[in-house]
């Protein structure tokens, strides 16, 4: 059987792309604080259509899952992480093993 080996440099490259990526979304999102839609910027006919209220629904909708998206990136780099040093762990006790092995041989 064919042992499964871990890339763990590859793991931590990409939670620090994904950091990049957390600290993007999170700019985005402090940027989106501005003030809300003017509904008189659609006319008479648009506030009379509802128009403003349906792109305020929208933009609030957006901003919902670039938050959501914002606490996966964030989720996924810590996760990333945490398995690189389990894996980085793991070859340095199997290295450590070897050594002691070799040692009483």
């Amino acid at each position: 059987m064919d042992a499964v080996r871990v890339d763990v440099d590859r793991l931590v490259e990409y939670s620090e792309e994904l950091d990049r990526r957390t600290a993007e979304t999170q700019a985005v999102l402090r940027s989106l604080t501005g003030p809300e839609l003017d509904p008189g910027a659609f006319g008479e006919l648009g506030r009379s259509l509802g128009t403003p209220q349906a792109y305020q629904r929208a933009a609030d909708r957006l901003r919902g899952e670039l938050e959501r998206a914002h606490r996966v990136l964030g989720s996924v780099a810590t996760a990333l992480r945490g398995a690189a040093e389990h894996y980085r762990g793991e070859d340095t006790g199997a290295a450590r093993t070897l050594e002691q092995r070799a040692a009483t041989d």
